[in-house]
This record gives C-alpha cells, structure tokens and sequence, in this order.
C-alpha cells in the first residue's frame, strides 16, 4: 500500500510538473503569438500607409498645382486610352456620329498681355477662373486638362463634331461674359477654340496636331471663336 501511494504520489507530482511545464509554454507561446500579431498590424498599418502615399504620389504627378486640374501627362494618358477605346469601338462599314471623338484644343487670348499689365497673379487667378469655369459647364465624362501655360484640352466622347462645337460656343461666350477683375481693374478674357473628329487613322499625336492647327485658324481669324474643320 504504502508503495503503491508513493508511485501514486510520484505520478501525480509529475503531472502537475508537466501542467506546469505546459503552462509555462503556454504563456511563452501566447506570448510570441501576440508579438506576432501585433507585428502583422503594423506591417498591414505600414502597406495601407504607403499604399496611400504612393496614391497620393501618382495623383501629384498628374495633376496641375495650380488650377488642379489634370496635366499634360494626364491627358496624355487619357487621350491614348479613349483613343484606343473608339478606334476599337468603331464600325468600319459606317459612319456613326453619335459616337465620334472630339478633341479641342483652347488658348486664352492675349495671355502674355495679361501677365506683362496685372502681373503673374493676375495671369494665375484668370486660369484658375477658367478651369473653374471649364468644369462647371462641360459633361462629368469629358476630360478637361491643362496642357501646358494658357493652353487647355479637352476630350468629348460620344459627341457629334456640330454639337462639339455648339458647346463649345456657349462655353466661349459664358467666359467672355464673365466680370473679371484684379485689384479693381476689369479684364476682358477670351478664349479661341479649335476643334476636329477623330478619324481611323489618328494617333494621338495627329488628333492634337490637328486640334492645334484648328485652333491656329482660330487666332487667325480674330480670335474668341470656334473653328472646326469641316
């Protein structure tokens, strides 16, 4: 009997020596599991942190400071994507208007004159009222860009060249009518458009070259008008 409770005892002193064992690495493993989580959080926290900074990164590299509409690179990215999308689109058999790709091509007029009366700050507040102006009055799909210094572009999907031009009118005349002034001095502002239809066989290049040469008849014939090649 007495044998038999001393390997009873023996046993039961190393059960509670093995819990104790297991407890301890129960600990150590809950331990290392937390430290593991946590390290996951902060590792998930950092991607989302860059993941945001990268967005914000590539939003900067498109978009212009100063009226904070798209830029250049911007509009070189969208045009070759619509582009590539009506060209794709496009029945070969027939001509379908509804459908066409616009492209114009906008200048203020006399910009230079602007800047050497009022002063750069002027030249800027004109810009920003007409990128204000520009997106305010055309369709939430048409791309609206500043291309580079007083030159803006403009994309009009799904628009016929006449009704292209239509809207265009109207966007002239509002801007021309707009009361601009600077250190309470009125300034007249005007734009000249150009615009053409996209055909089969442009690139991107040869739709602006094209827009830009609209636009060169524009000047030519006075200025604060429309031209669309027919």
């Amino acid at each position: 009997k007495n044998s038999v409770q001393s390997q009873i005892g023996s046993i039961i002193s190393s059960l509670d020596g093995f819990k104790s064992q297991r407890s301890q690495q129960d600990s150590v493993l809950s331990a290392e599991m937390r430290a593991l989580t946590d390290r996951i959080a902060s590792l998930e926290n950092e991607s989302m942190e860059l993941r945001l900074n990268l967005a914000r990164q590539q939003e900067s590299a498109t978009k212009d400071t100063l009226t904070e509409l798209p830029n250049r690179e911007a509009y070189n990215q969208r045009v070759r994507q619509l582009l590539d999308s009506w060209l794709s689109g496009a029945s070969n058999e027939r001509r379908d208007e509804d459908r066409s790709l616009c492209l114009a091509v906008a200048d203020v007029d006399f910009f230079k004159n602007i800047n050497d009366s009022y002063g750069h700050l002027a030249g800027d507040k004109v810009l920003k009222i007409i990128a204000r102006e520009l997106v305010s009055r055309l369709r939430e799909k048409d791309f609206i860009g500043r291309y580079g210094g007083e030159e803006f572009v403009i994309i009009m999907p799904d628009t016929r060249p006449a009704d292209a031009e239509h809207v265009l009118n109207k966007l002239r005349l509002a801007i021309a009518a707009i009361p601009f002034h600077f250190k309470e001095r009125q300034i007249q502002i005007t734009l000249s458009f150009g615009v053409v239809e996209a055909i089969r066989t442009d690139s991107p290049e040869s739709l602006f070259e094209r827009a830009d040469k609209a636009l060169y008849n524009a000047k030519e014939n006075g200025r604060n008008r429309v031209h669309r090649d027919r």
